[in-house]
């Protein structure tokens, strides 16, 4: 059973722009969609309310159910946390530093979907009693092999009450795991790179600086906006939580061959034509999956190392088969939904599969491929498929094998 929306069947075109809809198209498609929704209460009482943002989310339905919904969800990791202090201080911090700064009504949203998503990762106790309706991980293909059943225990530490397609855990609690160190890309770094990543996703070329400027010549003769994304849009994306992406430093080793590898994950828009916080539903496109794409870079961090992306990461079909039979020379990777992790000295990476289908480009059309995660080893010029799980809705905590 599919637990929401998947990427669309044929390939996307990818935009760092958001989705063509106009900003007042979209404040009255959004509006209506909440208006038909039923009234939830918030979790404080609204009659004692006294700063603006208690009062607008009083106001609102869509923010009192959001609101609502996280108190729910940190009453009961509070419960279930390995360290309940560190979840109530990480609460205020975020009511302070970020609700609490909010004056309109769409930044006090995105502010609840942040929390919600990262109270989703919090690490639970051993002994703590999973309520009914999260999401679990079964081991299908792999049993018995170490970095399997270790990858399975560091999956199923983690209370998810969304499908976690992005930000899996990253915990090191788990024997064997190391820690690998994100850092985030500026908003001048993703405009040096965010358009060779544009390109090759649409068509498996990455372009140039100088077509770029070609294209923003032809688009002042025509009168019309640059299809170049500026710094200040970067920025923007960045800030609100659309684009996500980041390095490793120190780097890893992503095909194990002794050297360090300029590794780029990016998520969001950028890669995906789509935006919002990756597995929670965003009206009015009501979206669980936002695509998050490793790739190479060259050394100067402005150019993707193609060859060695599209050996790594890319699927082994080399590009998509379209239903009229023509073949699209877009990027395709082996899945949209890219991990990196490292387990007794050796990177492995994981991602969730689509409807093209697995490593072996079977079971295409399939609605349980994008519900299913499979775990990649590239070591001596191969890339290899080590073990895959099925995740499911579930109210039991024990790790079946």
């Amino acid at each position: 059973m599919a637990f929401g929306s998947i990427h669309n069947i044929t390939p996307p075109y990818y935009s760092v722009q958001k989705p063509s809809i106009g900003n007042f198209a979209y404040a009255l498609l959004l509006a209506t969609v909440i208006s038909s929704c039923p009234i939830y209460g918030a979790s404080f009482d609204c009659e004692k309310a006294t700063t603006t943002v208690e009062k607008m989310i009083c106001s609102n339905d869509d923010l009192s159910k959001l609101d609502s919904l996280l108190s729910l969800r940190y009453k009961r990791t509070m419960e279930r946390a390995q360290n309940p202090s560190h979840v109530e201080q990480d609460e205020q911090l975020w009511l302070i530093k970020e609700r609490d700064k909010c004056s309109d009504i769409q930044c006090i949203k995105r502010a609840y979907q942040h929390r919600l998503a990262e109270i989703d990762i919090v690490p639970l106790r051993t002994d703590a009693v999973m309520p009914a309706d999260l999401y679990h991980f079964q081991l299908t293909k792999g049993k018995g092999r170490p970095v399997c059943d270790a990858y399975l225990q560091r999956l199923n530490t983690t209370d998810y009450t969304v499908p976690p397609y992005c930000n899996r855990p990253e915990v090191t609690t788990v024997p064997g795991f190391t820690s690998l160190h994100r850092v985030p890309l500026t908003a001048e770094q993703a405009y040096q790179i965010g358009e060779r990543i544009g390109n090759f996703m649409d068509t498996g070329n990455q372009g140039s600086q100088e077509e770029d400027a070609m294209k923003e010549a032809r688009a002042q003769e025509l009168g019309i906006a640059s299809p170049i994304a500026s710094v200040s849009a970067y920025a923007k994306n960045i800030s609100e939580g659309f684009t996500k992406a980041w390095r490793y430093i120190p780097p890893v080793d992503i095909d194990n061959d002794g050297a360090p590898d300029n590794i780029l994950v990016w998520q969001g828009v950028g890669v995906d034509p789509s935006w919002g916080i990756c597995g929670i539903p965003h009206p009015p496109m009501d979206q669980d999956r936002e695509a998050q794409i490793a790739f190479i870079l060259t050394n100067s961090n402005n150019r993707i190392d193609v060859p060695k992306t599209k050996a790594v990461f890319g699927h082994p079909s080399g590009g998509y088969r379209l239903p009229n039979g023509q073949f699209a020379q877009r990027f395709r990777p082996i899945g949209l939904d890219v991990g990196i992790f490292e387990y007794n000295g050796l990177y492995y990476f994981d991602t969730f599969f689509d409807m093209w289908g697995d490593f072996y480009n079977r079971r295409k059309n399939d609605p349980e491929m994008e519900n299913t995660l499979g775990v990649f080893l590239r070591k001596d010029g191969q890339t290899q498929q080590v073990c895959e799980y099925h995740m499911t809705k579930s109210n039991n905590r024990s790790d079946e094998q």
